[in-house]
């Protein structure tokens, strides 16, 4: 269960998730919610239940909740100059010393991108958006 994998990379973040398996509301019985537990000391993975966190929790653990919902983030596209693909995980925004939005990404194509190169962001299907 080590992390062998560089997480700067698109690659880290590149993995098969249905939409069928994104809960879109919570259970009716909110303790049957599935936990994911991974045990630091021993590198093991278990799979719970929320209703097992007092067995889990020591006295003076601290319990961070993540309220977020989950976005798409990832843009494919073509490189302008050269057709190539290209794919892209939106990391966040920011503004230019000019002001302007822009978007950290990490970016995923044959070769590298040079500064000021253009891509083409193309929907699922392959259409032009942008």
């Amino acid at each position: 269960m080590t992390r062998s994998a560089d997480s700067n990379a698109a690659e880290f973040y590149d993995y098969e998730l249905p939409a069928s398996r994104i809960a879109q509301e919570p259970l009716p019985d909110r303790a049957a919610a599935r936990l994911l537990v991974l045990d630091r000391a021993s590198q093991t993975i278990r799979h719970m239940n929320i209703c097992d966190l007092p067995d889990i929790l020591a006295p003076n653990d601290l319990m961070v909740v993540n309220d977020s919902r989950v976005v798409p983030a990832r843009l494919h596209g073509r490189r302008a100059e050269t057709e190539g693909r290209w794919e892209g995980l939106f990391l966040s925004e920011v503004v230019g010393a000019d002001g302007r939005r822009l978007l950290r990404l990490l970016s995923k194509t044959r070769g590298t991108l040079r500064v000021g190169e253009r891509i083409a962001v193309v929907g699922e299907q392959g259409q032009d958006l942008a």
